[in-house]
């Protein structure tokens, strides 16, 4: 909607569409949601049986709600993330490297998001997403080096140096041995 109001005065029916589309989806459909789950539950817990509408109306809602989950999310958070360090790497030099190492990160982690869905978890996909996980966490690292000559003297800057270290040593683990616990299954 704001995307849609910013664009305005350089073309009004494309910032139309996209006020349009934020409309249905940050209005219409949180309501549309609420009023079919609250319907259903009410016929349920009186124990009377969903209608044909309603019940297809549920399973719209939890198949968009499962392509959310599994691939709109992933690709908004990794690869907005990604491409916005991509766009400001060149902004501040002494983070250049440390900004484009957790973008690599960023769609390593997007990659491996996919493959799961593609092929499951097996011991490559593991093994894959431990190098995201120590390319990300090694990124994070690189742009606390800095700070760490003159010593941690943030909050944020301690969480950062806490998760680049425990993001690097789960990465590890994952890399070398290929499963995600510690006991043989």
């Amino acid at each position: 909607m704001l995307t849609g109001a910013a664009m305005v005065q350089v073309s009004e029916p494309f910032a139309l569409i996209l006020a349009g589309l934020g409309v249905v989806i940050f209005l219409a459909w949180p309501i549309f949601t609420m009023v079919i789950e609250i319907r259903c539950a009410r016929l349920h817990k009186r124990g009377l049986e969903i209608g044909l509408g309603l019940g297809r109306a549920q399973t719209l809602i939890a198949r968009v709600h499962g392509i959310t989950l599994l691939i709109a999310l992933p690709v908004a958070v990794f690869g907005g993330l990604g491409t916005y360090l991509l766009l400001t790497a060149g902004a501040d030099p002494e983070q250049r490297l440390g900004k484009i190492a957790i973008a690599i990160g960023c769609f390593a982690l997007l990659g491996v998001v996919l493959l799961f869905l593609a092929r499951g978890r097996t011991p490559l996909t593991l093994r894959l997403s431990g190098l995201a996980l120590v390319i990300f966490g090694a990124g994070g690292l690189s742009l606390l080096v800095p700070e760490l000559s003159g010593g941690i003297d943030s909050f944020g800057d301690g969480i950062m140096l806490i998760a680049s270290i425990l993001l690097v040593a789960a990465g590890l683990w994952l890399a070398f041995t290929g499963r995600n616990s510690v006991l043989r299954s």
